[in-house]
């Protein structure tokens, strides 16, 4: 498959249908430029007719980013510092609270 930059592809018509993604193959995203936080995506497996769903999280750990907080090493502080005046906690994860969001934003 041809490997595309982020100047190849305009991200605000970027459809994932549209990427013809095979399974093993890997995805950089680059989001929020200013904290430039880089998620590796591998597709693990596609399974046809499973789910009419346009986006779906299976699997996670951890609460994730949190906006603007001076990216990895400000996320590294908020983990480890149980008193910050932010409220984060790493480990408020719901898959199911998540997918909720998913499908308000995203799956109408």
């Amino acid at each position: 498959m041809e490997k595309h930059s982020y100047n190849d592809i305009k991200m605000n018509s970027l459809r994932i249908s549209k990427l013809m993604l095979g399974e093993k193959d890997k995805l950089e995203l680059t989001y929020d430029f200013g904290d430039n936080w880089v998620f590796k995506i591998s597709i693990a497996k596609i399974i046809d007719g499973h789910n009419n769903k346009k986006i779906e999280l299976i699997d996670g750990i951890g609460k994730g980013i949190e906006e603007d907080c001076g990216g990895v090493w400000g996320l590294e502080e908020l983990i480890n510092d149980k008193n910050n005046d932010w409220g984060y906690d790493y480990d408020d994860f719901d898959i199911k609270e998540i997918n909720d969001e998913l499908d308000k934003k995203y799956n109408i």
